[in-house]
């Protein structure tokens, strides 16, 4: 960076003069990212002209001080910098379907931050994961020039980063819970196209003879679910009933019953042909019929399933959220153009076939 005073600062007058200072003062005590007041407010309070503010602010732009952009302001500058929120201080390391969505967006997320040679810092933002219980002092730096990715798990953050005018990038499935949808307005938008995924699984499982297909999962039977409107909405328009069974783990993923007993105790007091199978634990076995606790002839399609690698199941084919490209383009949606207009982006689910369906006697 260039030395404070070796550009263009002579010719001012005492006051811009004094203007100076008071920002260099103000910059050196300031995190990046701070909204420093408006030329009017200064013309004001220094009483000078706005050309003349201008002409300071512009010395402090070529000292490589601050940065003005076009609809938010004028910044103090620094490393430009990622913020990724995390529920809590062990999340990444949980077995939780929702840590494997979160490890690969962050994938994608460092990958576009080193090569923008960004900074980059988690916060986790609750120590007990609990989305009503945030600790707000984790997030007391973040300001105008920050850049965060979040997903609607921290909705009762939406109204700091909107007072702050942080830049957003929301990775969501189409859905913000009620009284949260007005903080994000401006914010960029990442949004998976459940319907697009629901009706191919489905239509997959039609294509294999199935007429009463049930949804089972964990999460589904919550208010707006997307991909249980989704598939809702599908069994509708074909005639078809519609039955969702929701697992309910508890935090360590263990259910008493397991996932098989529940399962099976369903499909016994209620055949069904055909399985959308949404997250969840479901154990390793030879078949995925059989973790389920199915008899073979059931078919079975996956939505919404999280694996490093497609899994070793026979007869298994599954939508998968592309988590990974999602992290990377919400930091080039951040860093690539700050203060642009807000951008909005669908995503299709991808398409892991497994071994092909293949009919076995009964």
């Amino acid at each position: 960076m260039k030395k404070a005073h070796s550009i263009g600062a002579t010719g001012l007058r005492a006051e811009a003069l004094a203007l100076l200072k008071d920002l260099r003062t103000i910059i050196s005590e300031s995190s990046p990212g701070r909204m420093l007041p408006s030329e009017w407010t200064l013309a004001r309070k220094y009483n000078i002209s706005r050309n003349t503010v201008a002409k300071t602010l512009k010395i402090l732009v070529d000292e490589g001080l601050i940065e003005r952009q076009v609809g938010r302001g004028t910044l103090v500058k620094g490393k430009s910098v990622i913020t990724f929120l995390l529920p809590c201080p062990d999340f990444l390391s949980s077995h939780l379907d929702s840590a494997c969505i979160i490890r690969d967006q962050m994938q994608g997320a460092m990958t576009a931050v080193r090569e923008r040679n960004l900074g980059f810092e988690m916060i986790a933002v609750s120590p007990t994961n609990d989305p009503n219980q945030i600790d707000f002092a984790q997030l007391g730096h973040l300001n105008a020039g920050s850049m965060v990715i979040l997903g609607n798990w921290f909705r009762k953050t939406f109204p700091l980063l909107f007072e702050r005018q942080a830049q957003v990038a929301m990775i969501t499935k189409g859905v913000i819970p009620y009284g949260y949808a007005q903080y994000a307005k401006t914010w960029h938008r990442l949004n998976i196209d459940c319907n697009q995924g629901v009706t191919a699984a489905l239509d997959l499982l039609i294509q294999q003879g199935c007429r009463k297909i049930i949804l089972i999962g964990q999460y589904i039977a919550e208010a707006r679910h997307p991909v249980a409107s989704a598939y809702q909405k599908y069994m509708a328009r074909n005639g078809m009933p519609a039955k969702i069974l929701e697992l309910h783990y508890k935090d360590d993923e263990s259910l008493t019953p397991s996932p098989a007993n529940i399962i099976r105790q369903t499909y016994d007091a209620s055949p069904f042909d055909g399985v959308l199978l949404g997250s969840g634990q479901y154990g390793v076995n030879r078949t995925i019929q059989s973790a389920l606790g199915l008899p073979p002839q059931i078919k079975v399609c996956g939505i919404d399933q999280q694996f490093f690698s497609p899994p070793h199941l026979e007869n298994f084919p599954y939508f998968s959220v592309p988590n990974a490209v999602m992290g990377y383009e919400a930091v080039k949606m951040l860093a690539d153009n700050p203060g642009a207009q807000r951008q909005e982006r669908k995503y299709a689910y991808d398409f892991y076939p497994g071994k092909k369906f293949r009919t076995v006697a009964v």
